[in-house]
């Protein structure tokens, strides 16, 4: 009887241990991803940035109106 549940506190320890690997990889996956949405709004801050510039340095074209005029 004393056996069993010694080897049934070694199998919920082995179980417990085995957990604590995929908890590690979705934490990293999760830190990367949150760093990925991170620097797209860097992104979309300084190309906003640049269009405001491009704005002010021609008052007349809007980033709605703009068009590609192909030769």
């Amino acid at each position: 009887m004393l056996a069993q549940v010694a080897a049934y506190d070694n199998r919920t320890s082995r179980l417990e241990r085995d957990a604590n690997l995929p908890k590690w990889m979705v934490g990293v996956v999760i830190a990367i991803q949150l760093g990925i949405f991170w620097m797209q709004g860097q992104a979309v801050d300084r190309l906003s940035g640049i269009e405001a510039r491009l704005s002010a340095i021609e008052p007349g074209l809007s980033s709605s109106s703009a068009v590609l005029e192909t030769p």
